[in-house]
């Protein structure tokens, strides 16, 4: 094969990477929250339970626990149930189980850092904007907080629906171009040989 051509399709196979490349899926991201995020885990054993939500008041952490949309039931300092569990609240006869609270900061990307258990009850904290609070309950007395990893992602737009965009940028246009490019390449080096073997 000359020179000429192999560069040619060189070039031709390059622009085709290049193409294929574009058509990468974009990456999720955290949904926003203007106050602290709460993360609620009610079975130590099962990280499916935990649940986050975004509260806009966070004056204490009781304060956030409510804004959330969580139900709490206090007596005194102690907070005894979150959404009426444990069913049973008293420490002495349920097994041990307590709510641990616990905060921890919130990355850019939505992941939650290390855990730190509260040295202060939910009536006195002053949770800070940006960061996580959690409740564990748990009767384990080296626990290490909510399994939650990250915060929610981004809803989705809810705009109606909208047929396949075809497009440069789209990944049906990519898929098209790069098989368009694929044919031209294959053809144009059949072209070659048919013609190198007439000139011979």
């Amino acid at each position: 094969m000359r020179p000429r051509l192999t560069r040619l399709l060189a070039a031709l196979a390059a622009a085709t990477i290049v193409m294929l490349g574009s058509a990468a899926p974009a990456t999720a991201t955290a949904a926003a929250c203007d106050g602290v995020w709460v993360v609620v885990q009610p079975d130590q054993k099962d990280a499916g339970t935990a649940t986050a939500r975004c509260a806009a008041e966070h004056a204490t952490g009781l304060a956030a626990l409510k804004s959330a949309g969580f139900s709490a039931e206090v007596s005194g300092t102690m907070l005894n149930r979150i959404d009426g569990l444990p069913k049973d609240a008293d420490f002495n006869t349920n097994g041990g189980y307590y709510w641990s609270y616990w905060s921890a900061p919130v990355a850019a990307d939505g992941s939650i850092g290390t855990w730190a258990y509260y040295q202060v009850g939910p009536d006195t904290s002053k949770p800070e904007t940006g960061k996580a609070e959690g409740w564990l309950l748990t009767n384990e007395q080296n626990a290490a907080g909510p399994a939650l990893g990250a915060v929610p992602e981004a809803a989705a737009p809810t705009a109606a629906p909208t047929p396949p965009a075809s497009g440069p940028g789209s990944p049906t246009g990519v898929i098209v171009a790069a098989t368009v490019v694929v044919l031209a390449l294959v053809g144009l080096g059949g072209w070659w040989v048919v013609r190198g073997r007439r000139r011979a």
